[in-house]
């Protein structure tokens, strides 16, 4: 396998490639949408402008016909392009992997070998979230006035296929630290990678109510995994933070409470510690405890101490 820092030289030439390749594949189905819509909304027009003149009925008959056969064509075909888009984003993805494999050299079985492949479909699925595709500017000034409702228009087509295409490329980051801690289940680095996976893909969830579902699987899951580092390093802050963090999204409290115990355990006068502890226990109805980290904090940050005494009811 080569070195690191030449593997990350060749590996941006093979994000940008891939990230193109998604974009003009979602181009093309957002175009697909827009011609389609298009048609209608210009056969409506036309049904409502012989309508108001009161004659050629049989032009108002045509357009009524043409609207229809439009309608039904876009149906049956945004079908097929429903299956036919999956096929082609996977088929996307396979390449982009086999690319990575390539530059890498052999397949190897080594947390370096699968933490570089995961990091390869991280980093396309970052390039997607910083750099959405757009529509582009058109040649003609007449279509560029409209661009904001354009581009607007896009973002709403696109969206979906934007999502899926970031579940197939985490999906796929998830199943290689799966594949890797199967083959060595107490390789703490690769459950750290799992859980922080899990957080990445479920903050494309976390702001829409309708995936709200999904965004708890991905937390449990995550919560799961840093309850495996912190069991396994108990002196470990980092794991006992990130896994108070995800049952705070879970809104377990209890279990938050815990492991903001622990820290303070390692870390006495953690300020941060002592007030989001604090916090929770007003919120829990453990006031006289509250009060104790109050007092501790009227010691070390009279100002953060202040913040917390507005939390008791």
């Amino acid at each position: 396998m080569m070195d690191k820092e030449t593997a990350n030289q060749n590996l941006r030439p093979l994000v940008l490639s891939a990230l193109e390749d998604f974009r003009r594949l979602l181009q093309s189905i957002a175009l697909f949408h827009a011609i389609f819509w298009g048609l209608m909304t210009f056969e409506v027009l036309l049904i409502a402008l012989f309508f108001s003149s009161l004659v050629h009925l049989a032009l108002i008959a045509l357009s009524i016909a043409l609207l229809t056969l439009t309608f039904f064509s876009y149906f049956i075909l945004k079908f097929w392009i429903y299956t036919k888009k999956r096929e082609d984003f996977i088929t996307l993805a396979d390449a982009f992997q086999e690319s990575v494999q390539r530059l890498m050299g052999e397949e190897e079985t080594t947390f370096a070998y699968y933490a570089s492949l995961a990091k390869a479909f991280l980093t396309l699925s970052d390039a997607l979230k910083k750099s959405p595709p757009s529509p582009g500017k058109a040649h003609y000034l007449w279509i560029n006035s409209f661009y904001p409702l354009i581009t607007y228009c896009y973002k709403k087509l696109s969206h979906k296929n934007l999502l899926f295409i970031q579940e197939l490329i985490l999906g796929r980051t998830t199943h290689l630290w799966l594949e890797f801690i199967r083959k060595a289940p107490t390789h703490l680095e690769a459950h750290a990678a799992l859980a922080s996976t899990y957080i990445t893909f479920s903050t494309f969830f976390a702001e829409d109510k309708k995936h709200k579902e999904r965004f708890t699987t991905l937390v449990q899951k995550a919560a799961v995994e840093f309850k495996i580092l912190s069991d396994y390093s108990p002196n470990d802050i980092w794991a006992h933070t990130q896994l108070a963090y995800t049952y705070h999204d879970l809104n377990m409290r209890r279990e938050e409470i815990k492991e903001y115990e622990a820290i303070l355990i390692l870390h006495p006068k953690d300020i941060d510690t002592l007030f989001k502890l604090g916090v929770l226990y007003f919120q829990e109805g453990f006031a006289s405890k509250a009060l104790s980290l109050y007092e501790e904090l009227r010691k070390l940050n009279p100002q953060k101490s202040n913040e917390l005494i507005n939390f008791y009811a």
